[in-house]
C-alpha cells in the first residue's frame, strides 16, 4: 500500500489493508469538511438579488425592518437587501454582540457609538446612521453594552 494525498490499494491487497486504506481516505475527508465548517461558521450567507453573498458578523453595523425584507448595513456604507424578515435574521446572529433594540432594529453592539435622547432614544452607529431603541428596551440595552 502507498501513501501519497490520498490512499489506495494496490491488486491484490488483504481485508486489512483495505480496511485501512479506507479509514485514510474517510480522515482526509473528515479533515477537509472541518476545515469547510471553520471557514463558513465565521461567516453569514445571505441571498440577495443577484446571488448569495458571506459576510462576517463583525462587519454588520445594523438590520432594518422593510416589510417582510431586511436591510443589512455594513461596514463602508454597503448595504444589502435580503428577502428575509428580521427575526429569521436575528436568528443567524449571536445574541452577545446583536441586540434587537427596536421592533425594526437589530443593532451591533460593537458599533455603537452613542446613545442619543431627544424625546425619543437612538443609538448613534459607527456609520452615523441612528437606530431607535424602544424605551422598555433601554435598561437593558445599556446592560448589554456595559457586558462586551
Amino acid at each position: 500500500m502507498k501513501s501519497k494525498q490520498m490512499d489506495y490499494a494496490l491488486n491484490p491487497a488483504t481485508i486489512q489493508e483495505l480496511k485501512n486504506c479506507i479509514s485514510n481516505i474517510i480522515k482526509e475527508v473528515e479533515k477537509v469538511k472541518d476545515i469547510q465548517h471553520a471557514f463558513l461558521s465565521n461567516y453569514i450567507d445571505l441571498s440577495v438579488k443577484d446571488g448569495i453573498i458571506f459576510i462576517k458578523p463583525e462587519d454588520i453595523v445594523r438590520l432594518e425592518a422593510n416589510g417582510s425584507y431586511t436591510i443589512f448595513y455594513l461596514t463602508n456604507n454597503i448595504k444589502h437587501l435580503v428577502s428575509k424578515n428580521l427575526k429569521e435574521c436575528e436568528g443567524l446572529l449571536n445574541p452577545h454582540y446583536f441586540f434587537r433594540c427596536h421592533t425594526s432594529n437589530i443593532i451591533n453592539l460593537q458599533r455603537v457609538v452613542k446613545m442619543v435622547s431627544n424625546g425619543n432614544l437612538y443609538a448613534k452607529m459607527s456609520d452615523d446612521s441612528m437606530a431607535e431603541i424602544a424605551k422598555k428596551n433601554k435598561d437593558v440595552f445599556l446592560q448589554k453594552l456595559k457586558s462586551i
